[in-house]
């Protein structure tokens, strides 16, 4: 091979001319090829990269669901569960129409709504209905669990006259064990 600078002729391969130091033509060619080389290799590693973040989310949102259906099924164990209070529910459904914590003393009848988990046969599920402001039992009811039931309802109907106005509480009983007590106001006025 003849170098491009010197004239001079340079055998064997080398990237620079032993005589001057010019860059020879195999060199270029390897440095375009390093070049390429260079930039493919930074693509593969971008990938790389983007696979990695990808794959981490995706892990992140895996690890995420499996916690939040551990959660659900084992952490939130009451056996009575979404008590709720209204003035009415769907006779089909069971469900409360609209959800309140403040009736008017008018009121015909006040419902005490909840989701139950599996009980036993016979369990007894029972709901003392109290008036806080003179500590007296207004109601108790008591159900049998016969079968596996989702959604329950105990009801109070009004007294011949009207509710008294306070702060009342029905407390909800599985086999004389107290599992919840959900707080409710009767009002002349509701704000």
């Amino acid at each position: 091979m003849i170098c491009k600078i010197c004239g001079k002729e340079v055998e064997g391969v080398f990237k620079t001319c032993p005589i001057c130091g010019a860059p020879t033509e195999q060199s270029t060619t390897s440095l375009v090829n390093d070049e390429h080389s260079k930039k493919h290799n930074h693509g593969i590693i971008q990938d790389r990269h983007q696979t990695n973040l990808i794959l981490r989310i995706i892990s992140i949102v895996v690890i995420l669901s499996i916690v939040f259906i551990w959660y659900i099924f084992f952490m939130n164990n009451e056996p009575i569960y979404n008590v709720s209070m209204s003035a009415n529910i769907d006779p089909v459904t069971g469900n409360p129409i609209t959800t309140q914590d403040v009736f008017l003393t008018t009121t015909s009848e006040i419902f005490v709504v909840f989701d139950m988990r599996e009980l036993e046969n016979e369990s007894e599920i029972k709901a003392i209905w109290l008036n806080k402001d003179t500590s007296t039992i207004i109601e108790t009811d008591i159900s049998l669990v016969s079968l596996i039931d989702d959604i329950t309802y105990f009801s109070m109907i009004s007294p011949t006259t009207q509710w008294m106005s306070g702060e009342y509480e029905v407390q909800l009983y599985i086999n004389d064990e107290l599992i919840i007590t959900k707080y409710f106001t009767i009002s002349e006025t509701i704000e």
